[in-house]
């Protein structure tokens, strides 16, 4: 449940949930479970939740312990027209029924900046492309799609179905990594749904420069129309730690459009960069990009060197 708070505070979304005991157990009875909830209760709801129309079906689920009643009714959606997420949990959490369901790859061509190469799970991938492709597949299955998260190195975190965080408990996790986590999953399933964004911004992902020379980036902005809108960055350590921010107006064409960010002095150090553009006060697109400043010289020789404060009479 906690992603799913999560997810709903970081995006407009209309949803509807059921859940599990865990990511392997419908109902797993123990001491604590209330008189009356019963795996006919389980089934009963499940039906009537999956009966509703939705644009994008997500789930964290091992897809082999789903019932096999919804496991048909999730492909008879998507089939008709639906979207469905699916992380998968393990290479062979597959049965008959989803492999041929998943016999017509969709090229997925997106193109976002995301800091890949400063998250755990992710920093292995060569390129974007080469992360964007081994992470998410996709599958035109009847009017549908079907995009599957493929299984996570270390698998999801304790507490989690969608994201790889560890946790050091139930109430405990590294926020920082969490987030960008987070924004992965909800440009999978903007994806997944087919919803296109009104600004997109394209520009590196990863940056290394030595301490001194600074920072000149040019991002690309592609709008759907004529705009004002609101430029913001937050520069910050891996910690959290600000170390600048700064925001400015600026009109977008329809189109492409190209905007500078300069940054000087910054210590040598890791850093991730926040961008995002806002519009009336609403967040029209989120990006982050890494940045590495490495020092220009190095420590040739260190000499320390006693002082004596000792009083002579």
């Amino acid at each position: 449940m906690r992603e799913i708070v999560e997810l709903s505070q970081r995006m407009d979304i209309k949803y509807d949930v059921f859940a599990f005991d865990t990511a392997n157990e419908y109902l797993s009875p123990h001491y604590a479970t209330p008189e009356g909830i019963t795996t006919e209760l389980y089934y009963r709801i499940f039906k009537e939740k999956i009966s509703g129309d939705y644009d994008l079906i997500v789930s964290g689920i091992s897809w082999k312990m789903l019932p096999l009643w919804a496991r048909y009714e999730i492909l008879k959606k998507v089939k008709n027209g639906a979207n469905f997420l699916l992380y998968l949990r393990a290479p062979q959490d597959k049965d008959e029924y989803l492999e041929r369901a998943t016999t017509n790859p969709v090229k997925i061509t997106e193109q976002f900046a995301f800091p890949y190469k400063g998250l755990p799970e992710l920093e292995k991938y060569l390129s974007f492309n080469d992360f964007l492709a081994k992470r998410i597949s996709g599958y035109s299955f009847g009017k549908g799609r079907i995009f599957i998260i493929n299984t996570y190195t270390r698998g999801p975190g304790t507490m989690q179905l969608l994201t790889p965080v560890r946790t050091k408990s139930p109430l405990e996790a590294d926020y920082i990594e969490y987030d960008y986590y987070l924004a992965f999953i909800i440009r999978t399933m903007l994806i997944a749904a087919g919803r296109d964004l009104e600004c997109r911004i394209i520009g590196p992902d990863y940056v290394k420069e030595d301490y001194g020379k600074g920072i000149n980036m040019v991002l690309s902005v592609e709008s759907k129309n004529d705009r004002i809108i609101d430029f913001n960055f937050v520069v910050r350590k891996k910690s959290g730690q600000e170390i600048l921010a700064g925001e400015k107006r600026v009109k977008l064409n329809t189109g492409k459009n190209n905007l500078g960010l300069n940054l000087d002095d910054i210590p040598a150090g890791f850093y991730y960069v926040d961008l995002w553009l806002k519009e009336t006060g609403k967040l029209s697109i989120l990006v982050v990009v890494i940045w590495k400043f490495y020092p220009n010289r190095e420590l040739k020789r260190l000499i320390l060197q006693r002082v004596s404060k000792r009083k002579t009479l």
